[in-house]
């Protein structure tokens, strides 16, 4: 027998029914994609550590070659946080963009408005230090992947001149084998 249900209740019904499927039915996360949420957020923080040392910089003297010195880096990082953007579905960008980008212009801001050009590249030394580490521990994970499926990553030129360029490259491939096959 048909029931008859008025227009009112079944968009109740249906309203309901896709807010509960929206939180869910999430997409599942794998190791790397949560590596790729990390690696986004920490190049949009080292995007903003250059603004925020841009900005310091004009209210100091002396400090055209930390001017230099930033443009140079902001435009890598800016490469680098692109790519990410590009590799990463959307949904899987951290909410919490807006803290790394405020905390990455103060990381910038407070070492050259106090201390030019020394203090900001002791700092970007120390990111640099632990982002060097932090993709590290990727590589040699895509690395372990690549001896399990070398088919699909042979085209993929893996030895870069930075742990950066060489990550990207492995992501791209990764990213590209994950479409089709679950790891």
């Amino acid at each position: 027998m048909h029931q008859n249900h008025n227009f009112q209740e079944i968009q109740q019904y249906l309203s309901f029914k896709l807010y509960f499927c929206h939180f869910q039915a999430k997409p599942k996360w794998f190791f790397i994609d949560k590596e790729m949420s990390s690696n986004l957020a920490g190049e949009t923080g080292a995007v903003w550590i250059y603004h925020g040392a841009l900005y310091a910089a004009k209210y100091r003297k002396n400090t055209d070659d930390v001017k230099a010195f930033c443009t140079q880096h902001l435009a890598t990082e800016q490469v680098h946080l692109d790519y990410m953007i590009e590799l990463l579905p959307k949904h899987m960008h951290t909410k919490l963009l807006p803290i790394w980008k405020v905390s990455g212009f103060v990381l910038g801001f407070l070492p050259t408005i106090i201390g030019r050009g020394p203090a900001l590249y002791h700092s970007v030394e120390a990111v640099e230090t632990f982002v060097e580490k932090h993709y590290n521990l990727q590589i040699d994970w895509l690395r372990t992947l690549h001896k399990k499926h070398p088919e699909v990553f042979e085209v993929a030129n893996v030895d870069g001149e930075d742990n950066g360029s060489e990550l990207i490259r492995y992501m791209i491939i990764y990213r590209k084998f994950r479409q089709f096959k679950k790891i």
